[in-house]
């Protein structure tokens, strides 16, 4: 986020977290969000991402942004 200056907002009601797993992540709860103008397929929409250390993960795409979006995937690739 601070890399490339996406500026962020403190949730009013805290969100709780697990792993993609299902198992607990050390931070238990997620307190700041980012909302993006996101453009896939000419269409344009704002989305919610929640804000919180994935290690090595730069980003962790959720059930209810890829319904949304329904974006083609490449998987051998790993490309959207």
């Amino acid at each position: 986020m601070e890399h490339f200056c996406i500026p962020t907002i403190q949730l009013t009601k805290l969100k709780t977290v697990q792993n993609i797993d299902g198992t607990k992540h050390s931070i238990e709860t997620i307190g700041t969000a980012a909302h993006l103008d996101i453009l896939y397929n000419r269409n344009r929409d704002m989305h919610n991402f929640y804000v919180i250390d994935l290690g090595e993960n730069h980003m962790v795409l959720g059930m209810p942004f890829l319904a949304a979006v329904n974006p083609d995937i490449n998987w051998t690739e790993g490309e959207l």
